[in-house]
Order: structure tokens, then C-alpha cells, then sequence
């Protein structure tokens, strides 16, 4: 597996990528949600984050962004979970930062004990203002 950091001509899977997990791991959340954010995502969120990407052979394999000191992504497809690529990328960004902060549905019980494992405490829980689920903010520190 490799990471390096995204090309603009990964960008359209890298958001195919972010659609098929998000639609897997929030199936508490109406899929028309994401479907609505998807130009979002390509043109706008993806662009003004930096975006790493792991890669296995020429299939990218997941991405994490980061904006300054918050993670906002780390997706991994749902056939290459469990199997270190997201601790590859959250091990990667951690070593350009000395904290992060994240959010995170707390019904997404998976990626919070992900989290968990990899160091990160809750510090609140508040309400998503666009889908009106619970979530988690949680930090990491060096």
C-alpha cells in the first residue's frame, strides 16, 4: 500500500470512494443526503483539504483530509476495512500534526471505536445541524 497525497485527477473516485462508504456506514442518515453533497465534495470540500490517498496496485483504497488541525475524512472502502488502511492514513496524518480534533455519529459505532483505538477521547456531544443526528467531538493529542 501506498500514500501520497491526491491528484486532481483522483478526485472524481476519491468522491465515488466517500459515496459508497458513507452510504454503508451512515445507513441511518437518508442516502439523498449524501447523494446531495457529492458536487460539494468533489469541487469544493475535497479541493480546500489536504487529501492523502491510500492506494494498493492502481485502485485507491481510501483517503483521509485534514484542514489544518481537524480530520474532517478518513474513508476506507468497505472491502479493504479491517484490514489497516485506515490506520495507515490516520497513522500518516498524525505524523503532520501534533493534535486533531474530529467529529463523528456517535451511531457510526465502528469509526468510534476506531477512533478510540487510535488514541482519540471525546471531548462533547452535540447535534449535527444538517441531518439532526448526534455526534461526537473527539481529539487527539502527541
Amino acid at each position: 500500500m501506498q500514500i501520497e497525497k491526491i491528484q486532481p485527477e483522483d478526485i472524481p473516485e476519491v468522491v465515488d470512494l466517500w459515496y459508497e462508504t458513507s452510504l454503508k456506514a451512515h445507513d441511518f442518515i437518508d442516502p439523498q443526503y449524501w447523494n446531495a453533497n457529492r458536487e460539494l465534495m468533489k469541487n469544493r470540500y475535497i479541493p480546500m483539504a489536504d487529501t492523502f490517498i491510500a492506494r494498493e496496485e492502481e485502485r485507491i483504497t481510501g483517503f483521509a483530509s485534514v484542514m489544518e488541525n481537524y480530520l474532517a475524512a478518513v474513508f476506507v472502502l468497505p472491502q479493504f476495512q479491517g484490514r489497516g488502511v485506515g490506520s495507515a492514513l490516520l497513522g500518516y496524518v498524525k505524523t503532520l500534526r501534533d493534535h486533531l480534533t474530529l467529529k463523528v455519529f456517535v451511531r457510526n459505532t465502528k469509526s468510534v471505536e476506531f477512533y478510540h483505538a487510535h488514541g482519540f477521547s471525546a471531548l462533547s456531544e452535540q447535534e449535527d445541524e444538517e441531518t439532526g443526528e448526534k455526534e461526537l467531538v473527539m481529539e487527539w493529542r502527541k
